[in-house]
């Protein structure tokens, strides 16, 4: 039985075609883009914004995050194999080179706050919300 896409899985096979030619014609939307994009999951609890990012094969060294505002910048670089030029190649599919993701936080987090932690190829990203950003509940009182 096919499945039928959601808006959102349609919404990100859109985004990485929208990078992948980005990446082979330059620069699109005054923003420079990558040789290749991480795909990302980003999901939201009452707390926090959580950010997961595949990035196989990469060291800690080759992640680089920002917080500017509401914005969140992931960057670095995946270097292809040292003596890569010594084989002969028969298929060739992964990526390499810079890579940057730029995300406009839907809401306000608090920089300080921010963690990160790579494990078995999964960069998680939490982004803690600002209290002020955090939903209130107000108490209804009676006469």
């Amino acid at each position: 039985m096919a499945m039928v896409p959601t808006l959102p899985s349609i919404q990100n096979e859109i985004n990485r075609l929208f990078d992948a030619l980005s990446s082979r014609f330059g620069e699109f939307s005054g923003e420079t883009l990558s040789d290749w994009a991480p795909r990302v999951d980003v999901i939201e609890d009452a707390d926090n914004l959580r950010i997961y990012a595949d990035l196989p094969g990469l060291n800690r060294e080759d992640i680089q995050l920002s917080v500017e505002r509401n914005t969140l910048t992931i960057t670095g670089v995946r270097k292809p194999m040292e003596d890569a030029n010594k084989f002969s190649w028969h298929r060739a599919e992964r990526l390499y080179g810079t890579y940057k993701r730029v995300f406009n936080l839907p809401t306000v987090v608090d920089p300080d706050k921010v963690s990160a932690e790579y494990r078995n190829g999964v960069l998680e990203i939490t982004l803690p919300k600002a209290e002020h950003a955090k939903p209130k509940m107000i108490t209804v009182k009676t006469e």
